[in-house]
């Protein structure tokens, strides 16, 4: 939820901080692209570090990190410090999903580990949707310097709590007593199943990684620019925060529906659902009418669609990979993501800067769904072949 909180609501203060720090669209364009930067960074790195020395304590140091940097943002007078403290929080942000995935996928085992796993991320489209509903509630001018800053102290108390109260991995743990003194990233006297996996499991895998790129290249383009595309068409800045509001809810709401149809052995169908109806929507968005009703219905739609497939994506991953480099799998899945993520917004930011519409940027979106689309196809179309067997 935390997380979620962050990365929408850079997108949502976004023209509030244009305004004050007198940033073009290549310049915002910037700022969006340096969390995920961070991000893709943060994914590969604790992935590793989850897979050496543990989940929990991956995790806690991850969240520390970004919660610091959500602090930090609220200082920085410049676009230069504004780039790196949402650089560092990317950091952060990105270390914390690889061992989150992992813990989650480890607590239920593979019988519903897709289900379980989608659930838990839909946290994030939830506090996506409270971020927006704060910014649409807050009381006079909004002070997006206040927002990071209460920001950064509640996810520093959150790190406590879990530091806490959060139990490790039972799976790692079992491999840390199962080889004392050993590197716990293998297990006991066995040979990495993914050295000696088909190519046909490396297909697969590059399939979701393509998945993951093309998916989140449309989730942080609408994320970080749906509520300057708004105010460009003449909304105000509550009205935009009460359609990114939407969005996040129904994103919540289809991360579940999507991830319990996937758990169901529906992936196909509601994966291919959920593109089909982000490409139709960024073809067609003249469908919803310049009204704010219609803008409501746009949101939700492209909230549901996207997150939801997003958030099955991340219960999917873990599927793929043992246990003992589980962490590492994941981390590198979702780097794909999050290189499709730093392209999204900062290509969406070098092209309005060129003059391009907003309506010729958002019809970009559709030839990226369909490219997730069939690269899902093949990762689900070898993933029952070629995952490991194993928990």
């Amino acid at each position: 939820m935390f997380e979620g909180f962050d990365l929408q609501v850079i997108g949502v203060l976004a023209p509030t901080i244009g305004r004050e720090m007198a940033l073009t669209p290549a310049a915002l364009g910037g700022v969006f692209g340096a969390a995920t930067l961070g991000l893709l960074a943060g994914a590969i790195i604790s992935g590793f570090l989850a897979d050496k020395v543990g989940r929990k304590p991956t995790l806690v140091a991850s969240i520390g990190v970004f919660a610091l940097c959500t602090w930090a943002t609220s200082l920085a007078q410049s676009g230069d410090q504004l780039v790196l403290a949402r650089l560092l929080t990317g950091l952060g942000l990105g270390g914390a999903m690889p061992s989150i995935a992992a813990l989650s996928s480890e607590a239920v085992g593979r019988k519903n580990h897709i289900a379980f796993v989608t659930s838990m991320f839909a946290g994030m489209p939830f506090g996506g949707a409270l971020s927006a509903l704060a910014v649409a509630l807050w009381p006079g001018e909004i002070s997006w310097r206040s927002v990071f800053e209460i920001g950064g102290w509640a996810q520093l108390a959150l790190t406590l709590v879990i530091l806490v109260l959060m139990p490790e991995s039972r799976a790692f743990l079992d491999r840390k007593r199962a080889a004392p003194g050993a590197d716990v990233s293998q297990e006991a006297g066995a040979s990495p199943p993914v050295i000696r996996a088909p190519v046909s499991y490396w297909v697969g895998v590059s399939g979701l990684c393509v998945a993951f790129f093309f998916t989140l290249l449309s989730l942080h383009f609408f994320l970080n620019w749906l509520p300057s595309m708004l105010s460009g068409q003449g909304f105000g800045g509550r009205e935009a925060a009460f359609v990114s509001f939407a969005f996040g809810m129904a994103g919540a709401l289809g991360s579940v529906v999507v991830g319990a149809l996937a758990q169901g052995g529906r992936a196909r169908l509601a994966m291919f659902a959920a593109y089909a109806g982000i490409a139709f929507v960024s073809a067609f968005p003249s469908v919803f009418g310049a009204s704010l009703v219609g803008a409501l219905a746009l949101g939700a739609l492209v909230g549901f669609c996207l997150v939801g497939g997003q958030m099955t994506l991340y219960g999917l991953a873990p599927g793929f990979f043992a246990s003992h480099v589980r962490g590492l799998g994941v981390g590198v899945t979702i780097a794909a993501g999050r290189l499709g993520s730093f392209v999204g917004p900062t290509l969406a930011g070098a092209l309005l800067g060129l003059g391009w519409t907003q309506r010729d940027v958002m019809a970009l979106n559709a030839p990226a769904a369909l490219l997730a689309a069939g690269a899902l196809a093949v990762a689900v179309s070898f993933s029952g072949k070629a995952t490991p067997n194993e928990d």
